[in-house]
């Protein structure tokens, strides 16, 4: 699994816990959790989705999933603009402890 769906975020010291759902066939059934830090000034909470891929972790809001984008010059922009965010990840992706 490589991302879904944000269920819960835990503070662990200047670093935050995102426990994941995958939300696609089998991986509806997996649990994950990376790790970024603190402040990053982002404020990722349960419902977001995030994916990640070597150091980084690609954020997109709740509110921000599913709204109208346009291209104006190449560019995507809307209110709504679905996109991800790039947030640093430390360390590597794993089975949450309860």
């Amino acid at each position: 699994m490589v991302g879904g769906e944000v269920t819960l975020v835990r503070t662990k010291g200047d670093l935050l816990e995102l426990v994941v759902r995958g939300h696609t066939g089998y991986e509806r059934y997996q649990i994950c959790a990376v790790t970024i830090l603190r402040d990053t000034g982002h404020d990722v909470q349960p419902g977001d989705e995030i994916w990640w891929q070597g150091n980084r972790v690609m954020w997109t809001p709740k509110a921000q999933r599913g709204q109208p984008v346009e291209e104006v010059d190449g560019v995507l922009v809307g209110s709504g603009t679905e996109y991800d965010i790039v947030i640093p990840r430390v360390g590597f992706s794993y089975e949450p402890k309860p």
